[in-house]
């Protein structure tokens, strides 16, 4: 996939972008949601909580990236936990190219619970790596997946740029009722599950001196976890999020609080105490704030077919439309 090779390379010089607030576009998911609205409110009141930035200093994304933290682990910093590893496992997607080995990462974390991700190191490496997320596809076989999301190709072409993949599911493979049982069994703490496999994978970097950088790329679900990741882990670097998320539209009901997005059992984006100490704009921020640190938004308004289905360019063509590169280090604080 041209797109996203297209962003990482051009990416390698120091841009800053101050936040711009307004007119959002319109993703795949968020036409479905735009269309529901108004049905969702009839019976089952909701509100959005992540509308304002309200982040008006550096201090301030100390000071919430560690309230998170805290909520979600219930201590004050990431878990140093790193993953069992083991190495050169049988390729699950052959005819990829520049690839030396595909290694097995294997997180275990509280409460039972566990998540399986492939590494696939690049041959001819340029020494940096990117976490891919594809989100809620419902299996972890990656071969299976739709063809219309291109992940492969995505995949090859950030392996051509010598790019290493972290191939990493969301928890249940990405079923949304999963995720619902997550949060009501949970609560606070279900949250680590979508985001403690990447902390534990650059755990396992940094004491083995793996890459230089570690980066995240996420599709629709996949994209809501490269923006929670972003902003309470700073190891990442730049962060690309595809249809994955939008200020204004982020709602939660008292009806049915584990649904929201227009995603029916979308837990993790509608978990009202973790939205309520910062919302979307606010982690867009926290996700790009330190020095040489960059977040690249992709929302796109064409590529609806009229059916839950994307059309054949959307991620091939996703860098020509919408791009958001939040504030970086030398951002103005106002």
């Amino acid at each position: 996939m041209r797109g996203i090779r297209s962003i990482f390379l051009s990416l390698t010089t120091d841009q800053t972008f101050r936040l711009i607030q307004h007119e959002h576009r319109i993703t795949f998911r968020f036409l479905i949601l735009l269309a529901l609205i108004s049905l969702y409110s009839y019976g089952q009141p909701a509100w959005a909580i992540d509308t304002d930035i309200t982040i008006t200093s550096p201090a301030d994304i100390t000071a919430k990236r560690a309230a998170l933290i805290t909520q979600t682990w219930g201590t004050s910093s990431l878990p140093t936990t790193k993953p069992q590893v083991t190495i050169g496992i049988a390729n699950p997607l052959p005819g990829l190219t520049n690839l030396l080995r595909v290694d097995q990462y294997t997180a275990s974390m509280s409460n039972g619970q566990s998540n399986t991700s492939n590494l696939y190191l690049a041959a001819s490496s340029n020494g940096r790596v990117v976490i891919m997320d594809p989100g809620h596809q419902g299996t972890c076989n990656w071969a299976a997946f739709s063809p219309v999301y291109q992940v492969q190709q995505a995949l090859q072409a950030l392996l051509n740029a010598g790019y290493s993949v972290l191939a990493m599911n969301m928890p249940g493979c990405g079923n949304e009722q999963v995720h619902v049982a997550l949060f009501a069994s949970y609560g606070n703490s279900a949250m680590r599950y979508f985001i403690e496999p990447a902390v534990q994978a650059m755990n396992y970097w940094d004491a083995n001196g793996s890459f230089t950088d570690y980066n995240f790329v996420g599709f629709s679900g996949g994209g809501w976890t490269t923006i929670v990741v972003a902003a309470l882990d700073p190891r990442i670097q730049i962060s690309v999020q595809i249809a994955g998320s939008m200020p204004g539209v982020q709602f939660v009901g008292p009806v049915n609080p584990n649904d929201g997005d227009g995603c029916s059992g979308c837990a993790a984006q509608s978990w009202a105490p973790f939205y309520t100490i910062t919302g979307y704009e606010d982690l867009y921020l926290m996700g790009s704030y330190e020095v040489g640190r960059k977040q690249v938004h992709v929302e796109r308004q064409s590529g609806w077919d009229g059916s839950d289905n994307l059309d054949e360019n959307l991620m091939s063509r996703q860098r020509h439309d919408c791009l958001w590169l939040m504030a970086g280090s030398s951002a103005s604080w106002h």
